[in-house]
């Protein structure tokens, strides 16, 4: 949400630009920010803040609205089949990857000390773990 109108600039500029958005309803990042800093017991107020559950956002119908090809896709395949899609049509395209938020819960509190982990640990565990923490 915070540059949605750089679809409009590039619809105007017809921009032969591919954007995918990978849509979990929640700003994760910020999320995974707040429980590294030891904020965790924020109230459910503030932690509604960093949701984009109510109301679900349509981003691309926002594409659409400003005159980007816009399309929603929710598996491997038809991600594959938009990104062809886009990549032999010019102008400007939106592909909104609906993906489920994978990053809750004991995931979310541990993947602070994993990525500061990684750089000090052999190659099979780095695998072993990026399996177990994205599946």
């Amino acid at each position: 949400m915070y540059t949605i109108q750089a679809l409009w600039t590039m619809a105007r500029e017809k921009l032969n630009v591919t954007s995918i958005i990978f849509n979990n309803a929640s700003y994760s990042v910020l999320n995974i920010e707040l429980e590294r800093v030891g904020a965790e017991s924020a109230g459910p107020k503030a932690k509604s803040q960093l949701d984009l559950n109510g109301p679900v956002i349509q981003f691309a119908q926002l594409a659409q609205s400003m005159g980007v090809h816009g399309v929603s896709v929710s598996t491997a395949e038809e991600l594959v089949k938009a990104l062809d899609y886009a990549l032999t049509h010019p102008g400007p395209h939106l592909i909104e990857a609906v993906v489920p938020e994978s990053l809750n819960g004991i995931k979310r509190k541990v993947l602070p000390w994993v990525l500061r982990s990684l750089p000090s640990l052999p190659l099979s565990v780095t695998r072993a773990l990026k399996r177990k923490m994205a599946p």
